[in-house]
């Protein structure tokens, strides 16, 4: 576009009067002269505004509302850094991997426990011990008239996995150093390494500690119809709901365990219902609140932030993350219309004092 001499006159005099304002403000100058000197500007710039030839705006309006459209595109596609959310639901397994170190509280149980891969056994008693030196400490079959769980004690990166059963509930732990203390008292039996049992009478409770290496270990506690074992405050980074099936040419598979559950996402509004057999992944957890039950089915309470959440379901999946133009759209419906009409106009206003009739 050509420039006329006076429009370049004008321009050469706006950027003086710019550069004399923004010196008199960091000094003591009168506000009155300030005053006029702002006054001069918007007068040459309405000058320039009228002899700008008519598409001149239209295109300074057209560009802008194209950055806005591509910012707005851009906040579509990214999705948020972390999500938050609240699940319930009941599956036949669960599988966590632990953030940091811990245990799973001790409580009673149903009088039977049998164990496996723990490479040592320790304990008061100490016929009890060298039974265990004598048939092995990888296998253990115990029963007592009183037999409690003290805790199962991890450290970090543990992974966890818990099995629902009709009469037995399964706890096993891999891929760390681990421990598990037991107390009995009463009437007991004990077998080692499949060897016939042996009873004992405990009239005063005695302890029993099995530890582990970095070996995988698994633990059955028997249960009563009407029983169900609870830990709560669990702190896993991770989240998966499998469990092992075998299927018709005896090969044992990972398949969902999940049954039923509910999803919600208040960053969205958003209810899923999730339904039996689809998968769910959950990672880079930060819970507020993990409750797990172990029973019939393990049951999950579970809320919190992750920063991965996928849903499979006839094997395609998909992320439950939602995008941040999706928060913004849930959390400040009538303040994003408002906000983008009001970028619009920032950006042409900006552009327009910025470029001049270059633009």
């Amino acid at each position: 576009m050509m420039t006329t001499p006076e429009q370049a006159a004008l321009r050469a005099q706006r950027s003086a009067l710019a550069l004399r304002l923004a010196q008199g403000l960091g000094e003591a100058t009168p506000v009155a002269e300030l005053k006029d000197l702002q006054t001069r500007l918007q007068l040459i710039d309405g000058v320039l505004a009228d002899a700008a030839p008519p598409g001149h705006a239209l295109r300074r309006h057209l560009i802008a509302l194209l950055l806005v459209a591509a910012a707005v595109s851009l906040a579509a596609l990214l999705p948020m850094p972390r999500v938050s959310f609240v699940l319930e639901l009941d599956a036949g397994a669960a599988q966590m991997r632990m953030i940091k170190s811990g245990n799973l509280a001790g409580q009673p149980l149903d009088g039977e426990m049998r164990a496996e891969g723990f490479s040592r056994i320790e304990s008061a008693d100490p016929a009890l011990a060298q039974r265990a030196l004598d048939g092995g400490a990888s296998q253990l079959a115990l029963q007592a008239q009183r037999l409690n769980l003290r805790r199962i004690s991890f450290p970090a990166g543990a992974r966890i996995d818990f099995e629902a059963g009709a009469q037995t509930v399964r706890v096993a732990i891999d891929g760390t150093a681990h421990a598990a203390e037991f107390e009995i008292g009463g009437q007991a039996s004990s077998s080692f390494g499949g060897s016939p049992r042996e009873a004992g009478n405990y009239a005063v409770a005695e302890w029993l500690k099995l530890v582990a290496g970095t070996a995988p270990t698994e633990l059955w506690f028997t249960r009563k119809p009407e029983r169900s074992y609870l830990w709560r405050g669990l702190q896993p980074d991770s989240l998966r709901l499998v469990e092992r099936q075998s299927g018709a040419d005896a090969q044992v598979r990972l398949v969902s365990a999940l049954r039923q559950g509910l999803l919600r996402l208040p960053a969205t509004g958003r209810e899923l219902r999730l339904i039996a057999g689809s998968g769910l992944e959950l990672d880079g957890l930060q819970l507020d609140q993990a409750d797990l039950t172990l029973g019939e089915q393990v049951g999950l309470r579970l809320s919190g932030s992750a920063q991965r959440m996928v849903l499979e379901t006839g094997g395609f999946q998909q992320s439950l993350k939602p995008s941040l133009l999706d928060y913004v759209a849930h959390n400040h419906g009538l303040g994003l219309i408002w906000s983008a009409a009001g970028l619009l106009w920032g950006i042409s206003t900006w552009l327009r004092k910025a470029l001049g009739d270059k633009f």
